[in-house]
């Protein structure tokens, strides 16, 4: 008690050195909780289930017939039937599957689109999602019942209490059979519209075609809860059990395995899923995070020690006075202790409180629902004990250094271990720069980075676009009526219609392409368009021509050129391709005999993705090609009103099809949303790159302090003798000017190693130049020099007098 009781007087008489040192703690573990948070909620995706350890996914790794390999999270329904019976270590398995989107809402004016997920009746006891009203047991057994979150009764009902009541939904009606808490934001599981098997048959008749009963289909997202042994064994087991119910007229190529619910979230990168994963997150972003999280807490610590002895050799006389009194050394190190532990106490209530102030700010930023209140007691105690940890052991150094010093030493302020600690300081000094300009040369990648996606040119004109959804029949039965209707309105110039858009936000279908009687089963993006789609997305005709409007066309297509360079294509114009199959996400769908094509034009590329991936290259069918359907009506628009010309595309939306509500986008808008989770990161990165140098500044400022209290006599001596106050200045700048070039040289291969990492994450993408080097550098030694020179200009402005008489 009496140390904190002395760590408090003295706190109270160095109000300046505790404010700095409190305010660097308080940034170090700040920054240290917020990204805690985020590390832990990326780290317990799915850990709701009181059984998640015995949950597995079923894959399936199918090779195609061009090598590559495919992997899909999509299986055939038959697997989970048959493996419950079979295998006696799965005791129990459900199926999921998502059937588009329908039409909901009572009040035509007010209706949306809801994502709905096909469940197999024992989903709320396979998994813990909590059922608020309704039988689990029976709650998806109606034929014409579904179950929905809250925040769908809230949106639909204006009340959660919507059990039983009946909503419209796609021409029929359809009655609340259960209501279940919102999804847990950190579950891969994301839906709110959940419809039974059986009631599914209700809204779309057509289930069935789609979902047949069938060993070779790519239906179902499988969940298998299993008591493993040897995991390879059942997954030869698994493989051997499909092989041996595949259709005999169809090849079998594939290998099944299980992945286990833990990994779903941050190991799914090349898995084809029932949903698409937006954020991007991957274990390599899981790194980088805890790294810059205990840099921090690391520099926040330095910066603390080097603070701490700075200021320690200003209380020599005290510390020699309380030696010549009896006080031991291990009561001087307890002193210091005390106030280290006083000091991480304060800073840490500041951090948790300002922490609590501005989550609400974080999570509409990251999009998550973080909270302090979600930690473990486990993990609180580690993150509590980390940083109070490492404010009590950064302290030890000041305090063994100052404890060694012999009291007639200190009373004459003669100290000669000091000396001895300046390599270690400047080590310091050195590795906390090296992380200021990883941090500022990384955030400069970051947005050079997105920069180059948001301006690269993409080969079609994106501005003004906007799409509009057909999402009724009666849309796509009536669309060259609609067009004209579009037509009509002054500031649209353009209307094309097409099965998707570029930037899609929908899963493309993959048509598998011949060349006419030969195998060579490339991989090519299909879509369905009018002859006005290259017109309004500016796309060049290389050769050939474009379709024309008549139904003659339906067995023509148009390539990219990257198209018919990789069917080795030469006079592209007039020959014959084949598609045998067509993939639609996780699902095939097979011809019985191949459609033959004939290629009547060539298209210039475009990029048609995220350039996250490799450009792929691309067929275009006619609007009445059997393999899709039209989905899309893009609009060119010249508008100074962008209200008023929308309202008119609402119109035209309503005169045709009064229930289903228009439903646009900016097409820009959304190919800007494939880079949305990067841009968070990249903004992350510039707020911890400046919590970074700001407290590096605290550090260097801690160092120059500690030398010029040293060189005090110097100083005054040089002054006595006519140095002017700017070589004064230069004289102390020098040294740690070094110590910022030598932190330069130790970052820049890090930097080039961990930013060719995420880079190589984009097929596209900027290279690391000098330039991004020479900015970060430069930058690095302005804020070195200023915060030098602030401490500087004190010491050379200061009277020599004073100094010569202090010594």
């Amino acid at each position: 008690m009496l140390y904190f009781k002395l760590a408090y007087r003295h706190l109270l008489k160095n109000s300046t050195f505790s404010t700095i040192n409190i305010l660097g703690l308080t940034l170090g573990f700040l920054s240290f909780i917020l990204i805690a948070l985020y590390i832990h909620d990326e780290l317990n995706f799915d850990q709701m289930h009181s059984d998640g350890k015995e949950i597995y996914r079923v894959l399936q790794h199918e090779t195609m017939e061009n090598g590559d390999v495919r992997n899909v999270a999509m299986v055939s329904g038959e697997i989970a039937v048959e493996a419950r019976q079979q295998y006696p270590e799965v005791y129990d398995a459900t199926r999921l599957t998502e059937f588009g989107r329908v039409t909901m809402g009572n009040d035509p004016q007010n209706r949306g689109y809801e994502h709905l997920i096909v469940a197999d009746s024992n989903f709320f006891s396979f998994f813990d999602f909590k059922l608020l009203k309704g039988n689990p047991s029976t709650v998806l057994t109606q034929p014409e019942g579904i179950v929905i979150t809250e925040k769908l009764a809230q949106k639909y009902f204006g009340t959660t209490d919507a059990m039983g009541k009946v909503v419209w939904m796609q021409d029929k009606d359809m009655f609340v059979a259960g209501i279940m808490e919102d999804f847990p934001t950190n579950s891969h599981i994301q839906f709110d519209l959940i419809v039974p098997r059986e009631a599914v048959r209700t809204i779309y008749p057509q289930f069935t075609r789609f979902y047949e009963p069938n060993w070779a289909s790519n239906s179902y997202a499988t969940y298998l809860k299993l008591k493993l042994q040897s995991r390879e064994s059942f997954e030869r087991s698994l493989t051997a059990l499909v092989e041996d119910n595949y259709p005999s007229d169809k090849d079998f190529r594939s290998v099944f395995t299980v992945q286990a619910l833990d990994d779903i979230h941050l190991h799914s990168a090349e898995i084809q899923d029932y949903q698409i994963n937006v954020s991007g997150f991957t274990p390599f972003y899981m790194y980088m995070f805890s790294a810059v999280a205990f840099l921090i807490l690391l520099i926040a610590s330095l910066n603390y020690m080097n603070l701490s002895t700075a200021a320690a050799f200003k209380r020599t006389r005290e510390i020699g006075t309380r030696k010549t009194l009896g006080a031991r050394k291990g009561s001087l190190i307890g002193q210091f202790l005390g106030e280290a532990i006083l000091l991480c106490l304060i800073s840490l209530a500041l951090a948790v409180a300002l922490a609590q102030i501005i989550l609400p700010v974080v999570n509409d930023f990251t999009l998550k629902t973080l909270s302090l209140a979600s930690l473990s007691v486990s993990w609180a105690t580690i993150i509590g004990l980390t940083l109070i940890g490492c404010g009590v052991i950064a302290s030890l150094y000041p305090a063994f250094i100052v404890s060694k010093v012999s009291p007639v030493d200190a009373i004459k302020r003669e100290i000669k271990l000091a000396n001895r600690s300046i390599p270690i300081r400047k080590i310091l000094v050195i590795a906390q720069f090296a992380v200021s300009i990883i941090m500022i040369s990384s955030t400069l990648i970051i947005y050079r980075q997105l920069n180059f996606v948001r301006e690269k040119e993409l080969g079609f004109d994106e501005e003004n676009l906007v799409t509009v959804d057909i999402n009724s029949g009666i849309l796509r039965r009536q669309f060259e009526t609609i067009k004209n209707e579009f037509l009509k309105i002054p500031e649209v110039e353009a209307v094309t219609v097409s099965s998707r858009v570029p930037g899609e936000w929908k899963q493309f279908p993959i048509a598998s392409v011949n060349r006419s009687s030969e195998s060579i089963g490339e991989n090519m993006i299909f879509i369905q368009m009018d002859e006005d789609f290259l017109d309004t997305y500016k796309l060049k005709l290389l050769e050939g021509r474009n379709f024309s409007n008549n139904g003659a066309d339906s067995t023509k297509v148009l390539l990219t050129r990257l198209a018919v360079e990789q069917l080795g294509l030469d006079n592209p114009i007039g020959q014959v391709v084949e598609i045998p199959q067509v993939m639609f996400g996780g699902r095939i769908r097979q011809s019985e005999s191949p459609l033959r094509l004939e290629v009547i034009g060539v298209v210039e590329d475009f990029y048609f993705e995220s350039l996250r991936k490799k450009m792929m290259p691309l067929v275009f069918g006619y609007h009445n090609n059997p393999i899709h359907v039209i989905d899309y009506y893009t609009l060119k628009v010249r508008t100074r009103d962008w209200n008023q010309t929308l309202d008119a595309i609402k119109n035209v939306n309503a005169k045709f099809d009064p229930n289903n509500p228009v439903e646009y986008n900016f097409l820009d808008s959304k190919i800007g949303e494939f880079y949305q989770s990067d841009a968070r990161r990249g903004f992350i990165f510039l707020v911890f790159s400046m919590v970074i140098i700001l407290i590096a500044c605290m550090g260097l400022f801690a160092l120059v302090s500690f030398s010029v209290e040293n060189r005090k006599k110097e100083i005054g001596v040089r002054k006595v003798l006519g140095a002017s106050a700017q070589s004064i200045v230069s004289l102390l700048s020098r040294e740690f000017m070094k110590l910022v070039l030598v932190a330069f040289v130790i970052a820049t291969p890090l930097v080039i190693l961990t930013m060719n990492s995420w880079l190589s994450e984009f097929a596209y993408h900027v290279n690391i130049n000098v330039g991004t080097f020479a900015i970060s550098g430069v930058v690095s030694l302005f804020i070195a020099f200023a915060t030098v020179s602030f401490r500087s200009i004190r010491a050379a402005m200061a009277n020599p007098v004073d100094s010569l008489r202090s010594d």
